[in-house]
């Protein structure tokens, strides 16, 4: 796949992914995870479980996908509430 950046053609890379989205404003990030789902449908825990599996991945990289997990799932101030709920 290929994207224009700064008038040139460039192949698509991982990198250029990975600034683009940081680039993203938290409704487009949104926005990106809501068609992720759709194009993913019910092959995304496979294409997790093989991105897991790849030597490539760094502990840098688990960390960001870990993170996202928790995040997604409670949120920063439910995580925070639920915390200080629990006493820790």
């Amino acid at each position: 796949m290929e994207v224009i950046i700064n008038n040139e053609i460039k192949d698509l890379t991982p990198e250029i992914l990975a600034k683009a989205f940081w680039n993203m404003d938290s409704i487009e990030q949104s926005r990106f995870f809501n068609h992720l789902a759709e194009v993913a449908d019910f092959r995304f825990p496979f294409q997790l479980q093989g991105i897991t599996d790849e030597d490539g991945l760094t502990l840098a990289g688990r960390r960001v996908m870990q993170s996202i997990g928790e995040y997604s799932h409670w949120g920063i101030s439910c995580n925070i509430n639920r915390k200080l709920s629990l006493g820790k």
